[in-house]
């Protein structure tokens, strides 16, 4: 809304008032008569000081284009007007009439002098016709002729011609000085309507017409409004005392918005505002009306459609509503205050019952006028109370009053009331009926009680406590009001908790869904579809079906926002009546006009850093307003901005509310601020869209109000042509990342297709050699013991011991046989069982005695617990036999000193074995592993335990060929424990019973005693016990045999003696042989120590890796003892010659004695080097020498005694006579020269031991190499 004030422009925008000047413009006064607004966008604006022109897009003033064509406008400009043929015509005040064609820019001016019959002009107008018509105070009125381009006055008009109005009906009125004229243009006939004297219109300044047909007139005397119709004139007067009244009676101007909202310009008052609902509620009150009252409290209906009114401060009195007159009645001239204290009404025919606060109940009689009163008492037939707030007749004519301490009914026959005792002390507000005819009280304390027609039994509904359990949903016992709809739907109102809407066929409360706003609801009265409900926050219209809420408050014409509890009503010809503190209001909701117009909403103005963005300002985005503008860039640079919104509805802006999101930022709708301005901070680049929904509060939310994008511009280094070149430059990285890593893809899989290969075959092998090594060892103690008995020449009797070996890993061979077939089996679908009834206590008590003399032997306690009775379950025998010998047998390799076997009886119709030990246990992790074939526990195999992975496997499987099922729980380092169950059978009379034996002879073995000669010693290293025995059998003979279950104890062993040879294993736990052979080859003590591997790996690289860890020896199982015994021997025998020979021979090199050991060929070049570096001083010796290498003495004389049979000092003594027999034969020294160089300090001594180890004395040694030469 664009205002001419005394003080220029003025713009409104539903939220701020805003002022445009600008001193630059000389055509821009400080008086703003006129402002109109062209097809282009642009405001004209005439004032004091003539024309201007005011660019709505641009928002910028300039100078008319009439003031540029040499043309000026000397005097103010009073109004603009633009005609159908595209013409401006500007009227003035002592300058004629200005016509500009906007089109070829020509301009006309019509003065006095002929062309207009005065200077001073008012108004224009364009009728029906496009006819010009201009007033003129002096002169009354003219019409323009375009033929003859000239004004023509009318004859006979009057004088003092101030506006011109042409109504829908082609009516043509004029407002003159001294009144209202109607004029007919085709009779030049006038008509004096309204005059100062009879209608109070003086000075007549504007005219605007209604919808409805009617005039309203400004004027000197207030606002007028006149029907043509029935020529019913009404005046209204400035009056300050009445709330939301004119407050000025000198009135200028009028416009009608959009909404049809009247906007009043006045002298002194500024702005008066009337909206378009302000008419919709007629409002009576002891200001502007003759109410006697100010707070109406109650309403009744009266006979020929008058109501009853009640007050909290003036009693009660009948209104005619025909002639709007109030009539008082007074009972008493002693009443007392409690007299004007009126809170119920009913007329019950002649009769008119009257509720008062502390006044007790008043009846008064209509026919004659008289009054009779009724208190609160002790006796059983009076009012509970003398403060009553509901009066009530029912459909059965009872009439019921509610009262502050409970409910009574007035009898008629005995004029005395009847006591509710059910409501007792219940503060009773409201009272009505449904169409069932249940009786409903509702109480501020008690909350609601209701009342059966068919036995007058009352069932109270209120708050759950520890009095009353029910829940039936009532969230407060505060009930004020209750009513029921045209549909038979019941609703309350509370006291905080708004509206609530009752179940009866479910006893049950539920709340509606209404604004928190709407907390406390004073009266519901049904109308339709709707339900309009009095509150303490305004008026609502509320429609359940749909949801829909109309609000209306104080400014939409009520007298207030705060309605009093139950202080309204419906009557009979569907007039609605509300009180409050105010007086009341009246409408009728079947005229009622909802509005259904969505309000218009603009983007005012843009803010940056909270300084208001001018259009083509510098460092402004803006190029035109942003009210017109259809999209705004911002750069980076404008990282906080602000966007004010105007929602452009005035019938009440405190309504207007509108949602925004910003699409591509905000992740959900925002509530807009009350003063419309809407922050960002820190958007990132990019395009978004800045959408809003508005709300004039009488309907729902505008979908499509506004849609506005922003594009917020990315720095010049994030600008398009950049991230053009930053992908290119991407896609090159990402390119050569990709080459490189296809490339190391393909690389990896071709390494990784290799690796599974390799893994695949290397897995085959595995299992081969696995299985091969598995078959070598039981076939060693076969062939081995059985060739040492064919060689034997002792008794059977003394024989057992070996034979007792034969047998065993006989049986032991045949059962790895077994079980892989049984595997292979498995694995291809052909293992299938027989199933049938078996004693499980049977087999279980069978296979215990079978490992009891096993258990016994290694020291291990079984306890066995099982029922008494037969156990019959569904089950194969050898399956069976199968899985508990595997469990049983694995118990006894793993347990520590315990096992326990358990037969119980199921729940589930089932028998469980179970097998627990107390040995090292499972790893979590490892416990499903070991149900995979070939998985062992490396960790906890025992030293002798020797299988092919498979036997848990083949448990499962035949468990779960028998139905059955297999558990394990196992703690680290407390055991394990296996359980199995079985289904029971159905029959377990008739079983198939096995019996099993094992052909083995058990006789304790005889220790053969240990020769007392001296005798070399081996040190046999074997994890298998069985086989270990049999090779201490084999060596003990001739050799100190000392024995090692794995390679840890042994190296224990080799570090505390000293042995000639080692026999080992390769596969053992903790250390195996290969790892052993390397650490005995490595360590400075032992490397000189012959190792013999024994194993069942015969792959070319098993040999490869034994002997690239130092082994002398690699012989693969099964193995001839007497070939083994012959080889050890054999190794033995050639250290001792080589030996020899380097003791006897000068010639032999140290690194001959040991050619396989690397630090023994460096310990004696180095020895040898230490000693040619000290050949000459003959106070070297062996102190200094084992300084010199780093050994002790002690250390030194053990290893050369164990690598080449001599003390030091024969080793230092050899070195110096090999260097002075050197030489002799070179000839370069004398045999005393050579004895010197030598460290021999007597000559004796060197010739004495040159004779010991050449066989002649130094000179004939000389004599002898010259001969040779």
């Amino acid at each position: 809304m664009w205002f001419g004030t005394i003080d220029g422009v003025h713009c409104y925008d539903g939220n701020n008032i805003s002022i445009w000047r600008d001193p630059e413009v000389k055509t821009l006064g400080q008086v703003i008569y006129a402002i109109k607004e062209d097809s282009d966008g642009k405001l004209w604006i005439g004032s004091d000081m003539g024309l201007a022109v005011f660019d709505l897009k641009k928002e910028k003033f300039f100078s008319s284009p009439i003031e540029k064509d040499g043309m000026r406008i000397m005097s103010p400009v009073s109004d603009i007007l633009f005609d159908s043929k595209g013409r401006m015509w500007i009227t003035t005040a002592g300058n004629g009439v200005f016509c500009h064609n906007q089109e070829s820019g020509e301009t006309s001016h019509y003065v006095a002098t002929g062309r207009i019959n005065s200077d001073v002009i008012t108004h224009a107008l364009e009728d029906h016709n496009g006819t010009i018509w201009v007033a003129s105070p002096e002169e009354g009125i003219s019409r323009f002729d375009d033929k003859e381009n000239i004004f023509i006055p009318v004859k006979s008009s009057p004088k003092g011609t101030i506006s011109l109005l042409e109504d829908s009906k082609r009516n043509f009125w004029i407002g003159c000085v001294d009144g209202l004229y109607r004029f007919d243009s085709n009779a030049d006939n006038w008509e004096h309507i309204l005059s100062p004297k009879g209608h109070n219109v003086f000075q007549i300044r504007q005219m605007v017409q209604q919808d409805s047909g009617a005039l309203i007139i400004a004027s000197d005397e207030g606002l007028t409004v006149y029907d043509p119709a029935t020529g019913i004139t009404t005046t209204h007067k400035a009056n300050l005392r009445i709330p939301d009244n004119l407050n000025d009676n000198y009135l200028h101007s009028l416009f009608i918005d959009n909404e049809k909202g009247l906007w009043i310009g006045t002298y002194f008052g500024g702005v008066n505002y009337i909206p378009h609902t302000h008419r919709q509620f007629a409002h009576y009150s002891h200001l502007n009306s003759g109410l006697p009252a100010r707070i109406i409290s109650v309403f009744a209906e009266a006979d020929n459609n008058n109501a009853w009114i009640g007050s909290d401060d003036a009693g009660f009195f009948l209104w005619n509503r025909k002639d709007n007159s109030f009539k008082s009645f007074n009972n008493s001239s002693d009443a007392g205050l409690t007299y004007h204290n009126t809170h119920a009404l009913l007329q019950d025919g002649d009769k008119l019952f009257i509720g008062m606060y502390m006044g007790g109940l008043d009846i008064l009689d209509l026919s004659t006028y008289g009054f009779k009163n009724y208190k609160g008492g002790q006796d059983a037939n009076s009012l509970y109370s003398s403060s009553i707030y509901a009066l009530f007749r029912d459909s059965r004519g009872n009439i019921w009053i509610g009262t502050t301490k409970g409910l009574n009914k007035y009898r008629r026959d005995t004029d005395d009331f009847e006591r509710v005792f059910d409501l007792n002390h219940a503060d009773v507000e409201y009272i009505f009926e449904d169409s069932s005819g249940h009786i409903y009280a509702c109480s501020l304390n008690q909350g609601l009680f209701r009342m059966d027609p068919e036995n007058g039994k009352w069932t109270q509904f209120t708050t759950q406590s520890e009095k009353y359990s029910k829940d039936c949903g009532l969230p407060t016992y505060k009930i004020s009001t209750g009513a029921e709809d045209r549909d038979g739907n019941l609703w309350f109102g509370t006291d905080g908790w708004g509206l609530l809407r009752f179940l009866p066929e479910k006893q049950h409360f539920e709340r509606a869904p209404l604004p928190p706003s709407i907390r406390v609801v004073n009266k519901i009265i049904p109308e339709g579809e709707n339900l309009w409900l009095t509150t303490s926050n305004g008026l609502y219209c509320y429609t359940p079906r749909t949801g829909k809420i109309q609000t209306f408050k104080r400014d939409s014409g009520l007298q207030d926002n705060l309605f009093l509890p139950n202080s309204g009503i419906k009557l009979s010809d569907g007039t609605i009546l509300i009180g409050g503190k105010n007086g009341f209001n009246e409408f009728n909701p079947e005229g009622f006009e909802f509005r259904a117009n969505d309000p218009k909403v603009i983007l005012t103005d843009l803010s940056l850093f909270n300084r208001r963005a001018s259009v083509d300002a510098e460092g402004s985005p803006l190029t035109s307003s942003l009210a017109y503008s259809d999209h705004l860039t911002i750069g980076h640079e404008h990282s906080i901005f602000s966007i004010s919104v105007a929602v452009l509805s005035y019938m009440n802006p405190s309504r207007n509310n509108f949602l925004y999101k910003l699409d591509g930022f905000d992740p959900d709708w925002n509530d807009g601020p009350a003063d419309g301005r809407v922050s960002y901070t820190n958007l990132p680049p990019g395009k978004y869209n800045f959408l809003v929904r508005a709300s004039d509060g009488a309907g729902g939310w505008n979908e499509d109000s506004l849609s506005f994008p922003i594009e917020v511009l990315p720095p010049w280094w994030f600008s398009f042509p950049m991230k053009i070149i930053y992908g290119l430059l991407v896609i090159s990285l990402l390119f050569l990342f990709y080459s490189r890593m296809k490339r190391k893809q393909q690389q990896e899989l071709r390494i990784m297709t290799a690796q599974k290969d390799k893994e695949l075959y290397q897995s085959k092998i595995d299992f081969f050699t696995h299985m091969v090594h598995e078959i070598r060892t039981p076939l060693t103690l076969i062939l081995t013991p059985l060739e040492s008995v064919m060689k034997s020449k002792r008794t059977v009797s003394d024989e057992l011991p070996t034979l007792n070996v034969i047998a065993r890993n006989g049986q032991r061979l045949l059962s790895l046989v077994n079980r892989l077939m049984d595997f292979r089996k498995m694995e291809s679908g052909c293992v299938t069982v027989d199933l049938h009834p078996v004693d499980l206590r049977q087999e279980i008590l069978e296979m215990y005695k079978n490992i009891l003399p096993l258990a016994e032997a290694k020291g291990i306690n079984v306890v066995i617990n099982i029922p008494q009775d037969e156990c019959p379950a569904m089950a194969d025998s050898d399956a069976l036999h199968h899985v508990i010998d595997n469990l049983l047998s694995n118990a006894l390799k793993f347990t520590g000193d315990h096992i326990w076997i358990d037969l119980e009886e199921s729940d589930d119709d089932s028998f469980r074995i179970t097998v627990k030990d107390n040995g090292l246990g499972i790893d979590k992790d490892e416990q499903e592993k070991i149900f995979k074939p070939f998985y062992q526990v490396a960790e906890a195999r025992p030293q002798d335990n020797i299988g092919t992975g498979i036997g848990l496997l083949l448990v499962r499987k035949y468990v779960e060929l028998m139905n059955g099922s297999i558990q394990l729980k196992s703690t680290p380092g407390r055991g394990s424990e296996f359980s199995v169950s079985l289904p029971k059978a159905d029959d377990g009379s008739m079983f198939i019973k096995k019996t099993s034996t094992v052909a083995e002879v058990m006789k304790p073995a005889i220790d053969n005693p240990i020769p007392e000669n001296v005798k070399d010693r081996i040190l046999i290293v074997e994890d298998n016990s069985e086989l270990l025995n049999f090779l201490r059998t084999v060596f003990q003979e001739e050799y100190d045999v000392t024995c090692a279950s794995n390679g840890k104890i042994a190296l224990q062993f080799l570090a505390e003696n000293s042995f000639d040879i080692v026999v080992s294993d390769v596969m053992m736990p903790e250390i195996d042989g290969i790892e052993l052979c390397r650490r005995i080859k490595t360590s400075f003590t032992t490397s000189h120590i012959p190792v013999v591997l024994l194993t069942a790996k015969v792959e070319n690289r098993d040999y490869i890796e034994g002997f690239e860890n130092g082994a002398d020896l690699y012989v693969s199982k099964p193995f001839s003892s007497d070939v083994l015994k012959a080889q050890v021997k054999g190794i033995l025998k050639i250290r001792r010659q080589l030996r020899r020979n380097f003791c006897s021979n000068p010639d032999a090199q140290a690194v001959e004695l040991v050619p396989n050991s690397r630090i023994d060929n460096e310990f004696l070049k180095k020895f040898e080097d230490t000693v040619m570096q000290h050949l000459s001083n003959p106070e070297f010796n062996v102190d200094l020498l084992a300084k010199e290498l780093g050994v002790s003495r002690t250390g030194l004389f053990t290893k050369l005694k164990a690598v080449a049979d001599m003390t030091p000092n024969a080793l230092i003594k050899r070195i110096r006579l090999n260097e002075a027999a050197r030489l002799i034969r070179e000839e370069r020294y004398l045999v005393n020269e050579a004895c010197c160089n030598v460290g021999f300090a007597s000559r004796s001594h060197f010739a004495r031991y040159f004779q010991e180890q050449f066989g002649v004395n130094p000179a004939e040694y000389k004599s002898s190499v010259k001969v040779n030469s």
